[in-house]
Parts: C-alpha cells; sequence; structure tokens
C-alpha cells in the first residue's frame, strides 16, 4: 500500500468514527451523559464504565485476534467493522478516563483542561490532584488502616 493509499484509509476512517460516534450516541446515551450505557452496565455488574467498555470492546479484540491468526475469514467488511469499533470503543475510554480523573474537555480552546474540583466531593482542588486536601488525607488513613499501619495519631 502506498502513503497515498494509507492516507485515504485514514481519512476514511475518520469519517466513518464521527459518523458512528454521533449515531450510536444518539441510540446508547439518552439524556446529556455520553456515557450512561457504561456507567449503568459498570454498576449492573458492580464494576467500573471503564471496564465495562473493556468488557464490551473485547468481543472485537477477540474477533481481531481471530482473524490474524487466521481462525476467521478476513474480509473488508470484516475487518473494517471490528477495526472501526475498536478505534471507537478506544475514543470512548478516552473520555471515561479523563471524565473519571477530572479532566473536562475545554469547549472554547479545543484542548483539555483539569477540573478545579475534587471528584469525590467536589471541593475545589490543585489541578494536578484528583482529590482534594481533605479526601487525600481521609484516603489515605483509610488506606494506613487497612494495612494496619494505623500508627495512633
Amino acid at each position: 500500500m502506498t502513503k497515498k493509499e494509507f492516507d485515504n484509509v485514514v481519512e476514511q476512517r475518520i469519517k466513518k468514527i464521527r459518523t458512528v460516534l454521533k449515531d450510536k450516541q444518539a441510540e446508547y446515551a439518552p439524556g446529556d451523559d455520553a456515557f450512561h450505557n457504561f456507567k449503568e452496565a459498570g454498576r449492573i455488574l458492580g464494576t467500573s464504565p471503564e471496564m465495562a467498555l473493556m468488557g464490551f470492546m473485547s468481543k472485537h479484540l477477540t474477533s481481531l485476534l481471530d482473524m490474524a491468526k487466521g481462525q476467521q475469514l478476513m474480509t473488508k467488511a470484516n475487518i473494517d467493522e471490528k477495526c472501526g469499533d475498536v478505534v471507537n470503543y478506544l475514543i470512548l475510554l478516552e473520555g471515561i478516563m479523563l471524565e473519571s480523573c477530572g479532566v473536562i474537555p475545554d469547549l472554547g480552546t479545543k484542548g483539555l483542561v483539569d477540573a478545579m474540583l475534587c471528584s469525590r466531593c467536589n471541593s475545589p482542588k490543585a489541578p494536578a490532584d484528583q482529590w482534594c486536601p481533605a479526601c487525600t488525607e481521609e484516603l489515605d488513613r483509610q488506606y494506613e488502616s487497612s494495612q494496619g499501619m494505623d500508627n495512633g495519631s
């Protein structure tokens, strides 16, 4: 494949990503929460939205692995569907992980800025931190207590 042909593959994939994510969001994310189904699946399964998404994505990865090993028919349609699904799941995973660690998209600059609120209690926090100082201390105490490191203070 020439570089020009590969560039065409990339451009076609980008167009498909936009179309599929927009169409599926209308189907799977009622309301304003782009990750509703993953959060609900995580709740039902007793796991995180990230792990729920990984479970959904794993069937497509397994199918691609089977194709690579010659155990499943490798057609243009199969490759397009499975690769497209995995790419879209990875984009969704990025969004869920950014949300989980308190990073939100800055719609003004199209860049990313750290959220200034604690992901546990919504109190102010430093941009590089996930939690505010009070939650950090509480979590540290809980961890030390669970590890038998409670020094009685």
